[in-house]
């Protein structure tokens, strides 16, 4: 009715899951990017989760648009079955023969062959599962046994499941362990923030044809349709195909915030508007406290603001004294060292490299050549040293580990547990503790130190190091001059060092530290 009149050649904002019009925002990105690297990984399980209406199902049909051509996929839309339905289910969307009275063996038998089939083709098979929050436990058990089937080099059948957050919780009971650990990528879809309602409105309109997309909506307009919809991509559909249509009732083509709002009690009856948060971030929250409600307090083993820096091993120990890992008190929960080593095997990760449980964290970077960095500090020091770490944080006077991977913007990418949430940096601010710890791969000079006998390379590297963090030109140095002492100066007084002009160990390590060009960083993620 309003289409012609606003010069639209189709609805806008029609709440069919329609991908061509799926706004791309900064979270929409993210969750694809884990999508695609768990796919990338070539067998498990991919999980998406996210409230009602954020869009999850547009995602999961524009993620299959651009799946590559070689891939065979079951859709399966209606999850309320039977274990046997689903299989039935499974064998229908890839067009795999069965008799009407195949046991759950010979439908199962039946997908492996078809798989294995698929993979000497050099296909590759996926099941896609969306409301997968209402799967039962014997359904979900029943994938998992499907993605047993491997060859040495990667298993035979992905799964994504794309659900409500139940789905989350559903994924912590215990029996269900073994698939939880084979979860290769998740994400969770958070609603829209002010900002990017307002480009994720003018981009639907764009779509649909109109030439004055960024006028339609004041800016009124999109305040209250924020504080209307909470940010829910679907319920800002609704909300804004009733508010044109008072806009084309008036004769204007300028959507006012009274017009939202009228049009916000017409379909509210019919809608449950989502509850007034106390900040974008409430999943974090959730999780947060769930994970507390399973921990019993727990005293971390170190007060000391001193950072130590472990030698690799062939290095003298007594060049940079090493405190010995502390273990965790006996009586702390298991799931709380869990936490830990999950934090670190993440971390590890984030270098290329294994995690080995039998070991200490420590001992295990000592072996690869690297070296761990603990400290105390703030989230403003952590950023500056711009290095994924294990952070240890509170919640209701209660201590848990998780792992920062990635900072964007105001955000950063946190594992907590298997779950990879971005949160805002003022809510993890507020959780921090201020312990974070991670491994590092220090130059070599940091165990020789720097004097006037040194090498010319190692008196370059210094200039080199040191005009790099200062943003200047390096000069070439063939001794350790007034104004090479005073640039070491002037570093130590930037990072609370004691300001003598020595290059000794200290110093040289938190210059290894911020002007290192190796490994993982914050700001630089690949997420």
């Amino acid at each position: 009715m309003f289409q012609n009149f606003f010069g639209l050649t189709d609805n806008p904002f029609s709440i069919a899951p329609n991908p061509n019009y799926l706004y791309l925002s900064e979270r929409h990105q993210d969750a694809l990017a884990h999508l695609s690297y768990g796919l990338g990984e070539r067998g498990g399980f991919v999980l998406l989760t996210g409230e009602v209406g954020t869009g999850k199902t547009t995602m999961s049909r524009y993620l299959l648009k651009r799946l590559p051509e070689n891939t065979d996929v079951a859709l399966i839309t209606n999850p309320s079955l039977s274990a046997r339905e689903l299989l039935q289910s499974i064998c229908d969307e890839l067009k795999v023969d069965y008799q009407p009275e195949a046991s759950i063996k010979q439908l199962t038998d039946a997908i492996s062959a078809f798989m294995l089939e698929n993979n000497d083709k050099g296909r590759h098979t996926v099941v896609i599962i969306d409301e997968a929050q209402h799967l039962s436990a014997e359904l979900l058990e029943q994938l998992r046994l499907l993605t047993n089937l491997e060859t040495d080099t990667r298993k035979l059948l992905q799964v994504i499941l794309i659900g409500q957050p139940e789905l989350q919780h559903l994924l912590a009971r215990q029996e269900l362990r073994q698939l939880a650990q084979r979860i290769t990528a998740r994400y969770h879809l958070l609603p829209l923030n002010v900002d990017e309602l307002k480009k994720y409105v003018e981009h639907r309109l764009t779509i649909a044809g109109s030439d004055i997309a960024q006028e339609v909506f004041s800016e009124g307009a999109i305040k209250v349709l924020h504080q209307a919809c909470g940010g829910i991509p679907r319920l800002a559909n609704l909300i804004c195909e009733r508010a044109m249509l008072a806009a084309y009732s008036d004769d204007t083509l300028v959507v006012t915030k009274q017009m939202v709002q009228q049009a916000q009690q017409e379909v509210q009856p019919s809608l449950e508007r989502p509850a007034k948060q106390p900040s974008n971030w409430l999943f974090p929250t959730l999780v947060v406290s769930s994970m507390v409600a399973l921990i019993v307090g727990f005293y971390f083993y170190r007060s000391s603001i001193n950072s130590d820096l472990i030698p690799p091993q062939g290095h003298q120990a007594s060049i940079i004294q090493a405190a010995p890992w502390s273990s965790p008190l006996l009586e702390t929960q298991a799931s709380l060292m869990e936490q830990q080593l999950t934090a670190y095997k993440t971390v590890f990760e984030q270098w290329g490299l294994v995690f080995d449980v039998n070991t200490t964290p420590c001992e295990m970077a000592n072996k690869h050549g690297f070296a761990c960095y603990r400290q105390i500090g703030d989230w403003q020091q952590l950023l500056r040293l711009n290095y994924p770490a294990v952070v240890r944080l509170t919640e209701n006077k209660t201590n848990f580990y998780g792992a920062i991977l990635a900072s964007r913007g105001s955000r950063v990418l946190l594992q907590l547990d298997r779950q990879q949430l971005w949160v805002e940096q003022l809510w993890l601010a507020d959780r921090l503790t201020g312990q974070y710890e991670f491994i590092w791969k220090p130059d070599e000079i940091v165990y020789r130190g720097v004097s006037l006998n040194s090498p010319q390379a190692d008196l370059q590297w210094l200039e080199d190091k040191l005009s790099k963090l200062e943003g200047s030109n390096p000069s070439s140095k063939i001794m350790l001059d007034v104004e090479l002492e005073a640039k070491i100066r002037r570093f130590q007084t930037n990072h609370g060092l004691t300001v003598d002009g020595v290059a000794d160990q200290k110093t040289l390590q938190q210059l290894s530290l911020l002007a290192n060009d190796n490994g993982p960083r914050l700001q630089l993620g690949q997420y």
